[in-house]
């Protein structure tokens, strides 16, 4: 299911921050049209940068220079790049404004993704992330998420884990990431970024963003279950 009026908030969020401001897109190319690069060039940024951890030349990349071209933006940088690496910084540089949207809720440890969001970003930035209410309730039980708790997905109680599928299923969205058969560790050991980790609200993820010191100035809940943060540093 579309979810046009969130789009619409952070795209009018950048659009009123980038104008003649180095922007960065972060993790946007799955799903190419919910890239942002387009937005803020076409909002008059000095300079826009799409950075995602697929490797240059793949499928994403030529939808995305597609998608450019086909909107009449051209100049952007592509970078490969890994939002978890703690030397991001250094590899990609910073920009007065960043985006990074659908990445959160996919990672082991969404504060040091948060973390490093912030330390490419100068002035502003805007992190979305699939949410869910403080209480869901259905035919199936009740979950209760209390003030600044998170669901760790691969540890939901089947009872638990019922309630929340049909929660996603009742709203017609993709309740793939509820699989209790996802594959959270590849064979190396490593731990994998496809699968749900996190179910969270809107209200922790804006706590999550503050913990390190940032403002918070405005936050948005689609109808459709997502949510973004938008934060200013220092």
């Amino acid at each position: 299911m579309s979810s046009a009026p969130l789009s619409q908030r952070k795209h009018r969020w950048i659009a009123d921050l980038v104008e003649n401001r180095t922007f960065a897109d972060v993790g946007g190319l799955w799903n190419t049209v919910n890239e942002t690069v387009s937005i803020a060039l076409l909002a008059g940024a000095s300079q826009a940068t799409m950075i995602d951890q697929i490797p240059l030349g793949g499928k994403w990349w030529k939808l995305f220079h597609e998608r450019c071209e086909a909107l009449g933006v051209s100049g952007y940088r592509s970078v490969q790049g890994d939002i978890t690496n703690d030397r991001i910084a250094d590899e990609v540089g910073q920009f007065d404004v960043t985006h990074c949207s659908g990445v959160l809720y996919h990672l082991p440890n969404p504060f040091h993704m948060i973390q490093n969001l912030i330390s490419i970003t100068r002035e502003w930035f805007v992190v979305s992330s699939m949410v869910v209410p403080e209480r869901i309730e259905n035919k199936f039980g009740k979950v209760q998420l209390s003030e600044g708790e998170l669901l760790c997905v691969p540890l939901l109680s089947e009872r638990h884990r019922r309630v929340m599928i049909e929660y996603f299923r009742e709203r017609k969205m993709n309740v793939g990431g509820l699989n209790v058969q996802s594959s959270y560790i590849r064979p190396n050991g490593a731990m994998s970024f496809s699968p749900w980790w996190w179910l969270l609200t809107c209200e922790t993820l804006a706590g999550m963003c503050e913990l390190f010191g940032v403002v918070v100035r405005e936050q948005y809940v689609s109808p459709f279950g997502s949510a973004s943060v938008l934060a200013r540093i220092g």
